[in-house]
């Protein structure tokens, strides 16, 4: 048994989950988005679900859908987070200077929806993380240099430089 055998036995290594801090300048709205609607979509499926005398089925269908709305919610926080800490910068602040409280509200909005099955909520959150969506579609450009790997903040930049568009 060598060393590090040895230190991870006596010292349990945990898992950790980050988005990187290299500089790679890819940067996407899809995932929050769909995460959003996914968020406004278990809302109405809810909703529609009967109340009174709810089937087996229905109990089973409500469960999995107050989870996935919940992840949803989660997932949709992360990516927010993720690009007000990493993707906007000081000059972004200038062009919009409500970025933090919009930002800041999105990510309240996360936590409101996954606390509640409430359709204004909900399609709350959808418009405020298209505002965000906004916001980062009028910045985003392509990176100047060219570092093997990070292709660009445009997630349409693999396809151009793969077929030479």
């Amino acid at each position: 048994m060598n060393l590090l055998h040895f230190v991870d036995k006596v010292f349990k290594p945990s898992p950790i989950f980050a988005h990187c801090d290299v500089p790679c300048g890819i940067y996407e709205t899809n995932t929050m988005l769909i995460a959003a609607h996914t968020v406004q979509r278990m809302v109405e499926v809810i909703l529609a679900l009967p109340m009174d005398k709810p089937s087996l089925k229905d109990r089973n269908s409500f469960i999995r859908c107050v989870r996935v709305k919940e992840e949803h919610a989660q997932i949709c926080k992360e990516q927010l987070m993720i690009l007000w800490a990493d993707f906007f910068k000081a000059e972004h602040l200038e062009k919009f200077p409500d970025l933090h409280d919009k930002v800041w509200k999105a990510m309240k909005l996360c936590s409101e929806n996954k606390q509640n099955v409430d359709a204004k909520l909900a399609a709350d959150l959808e418009k405020a993380v298209g505002e965000v969506h906004e916001m980062v579609e009028q910045v985003k450009v392509e990176p100047k240099e060219d570092h093997t790997g990070a292709i660009s903040d445009n997630p349409d930049a693999p396809k151009k430089k793969l077929l030479g568009a």
